[in-house]
């Protein structure tokens, strides 16, 4: 210890010898040190600045994830509500073709009973005008009868009388 007590003291000697330079030397050292401390304060501030601008972007980075996983889950539902919709409109077109081919169907039935019901309508024209036909047929045989019955019963009753004339 004696041999430190020693070398400090030379070390102290040395120091005032050169301790006006040393100040000057130190106190430009101090300055760029405060300098430095302030650079760095400076800096330190921005940093702050700028983690708490970044922390209010995460923020909002967070809220926006929250707001479009809300949105997610919406768009989710409508898309299960669409896909129902869908299903169902599938199920009516489907009704729809097969309601289509029933009326195609019907349609034809009607054009063909259409058809026949022209065709017995024209059979029945036909009948009709036949049965008229035989109609004024009947009636002219009805009346060449009656007139045939008259002649008849005048001809028997002139003849009677002839016989009873002839007989008297």
């Amino acid at each position: 210890m004696a041999d430190d007590s020693l070398v400090d003291d030379g070390a102290a000697e040395d120091q005032t010898a050169e301790s006006f330079y040393d100040f000057e030397t130190s106190t430009s050292k101090v300055s760029d040190l405060v300098k430095k401390v302030e650079a760095l304060e400076r800096e330190r501030s921005e940093l702050v600045k700028e983690n708490n601008e970044v922390k209010e972007r995460v923020k909002k980075w967070e809220e926006e994830v929250l707001g479009l996983k809300s949105e997610k889950e919406r768009m989710q539902e409508v898309v299960k509500k669409t896909e129902e919709e869908r299903k169902a409109l599938a199920a009516i077109a489907s009704r729809a073709a097969d309601l289509e081919t029933e009326v195609s169907r019907l349609q034809h039935d009607l054009v063909s009973a259409i058809s026949d019901g022209d065709e017995s309508n024209a059979e029945l024209r036909e009948v009709r005008k036949a049965l008229e036909e035989k109609k004024a047929s009947l009636n002219k045989l009805e009346k060449e009868k009656e007139a045939t019955e008259e002649s008849f019963v005048n001809e028997v009753a002139g003849a009677k009388k002839a016989k009873t004339l002839v007989e008297a």
